[in-house]
């Protein structure tokens, strides 16, 4: 484990201000090396920016400060989704594969 890379990403994670979300995401996940725990910081950051502009976006009185707010949610919550399948796929069992097959059906119209 390199001390400075942790102390770097609590310092990235402080100044995003997700620092306790981020340690809470990846602990949950049971994060292994620092590419999950970063994936699970950066869907933190995700996480808490797109409930924020939510939340914005509701009490927005300009219909289209309100739309743009809502949008840019959606895009936010969007990329927390593909970081959580990425952080499947990294976490999954590598020996696991799918075999995908391919079978032909003929029909013959014998008389």
């Amino acid at each position: 484990m390199n001390v400075e890379a942790t102390i770097e990403r609590a310092n990235l994670a402080d100044k995003a201000g997700v620092f306790d979300l981020a340690f809470d995401a990846a602990e949950s996940v049971s994060a292994k090396n620092s590419v999950e725990q970063m994936l699970c910081h950066q869907m933190a950051a995700a996480h808490q920016h797109s409930m924020r502009l939510l939340a914005e976006s509701e009490k927005e009185k300009d219909p289209q400060w309100s739309v743009k707010k809502a949008t840019l949610a959606a895009r936010l919550m969007d990329t927390y989704a593909r970081a959580a399948l990425t952080l499947q796929r990294l976490q999954s069992d590598p020996s696991q594969s799918t075999v995908v097959q391919q079978v032909l059906v003929g029909w013959t119209n014998a008389q």
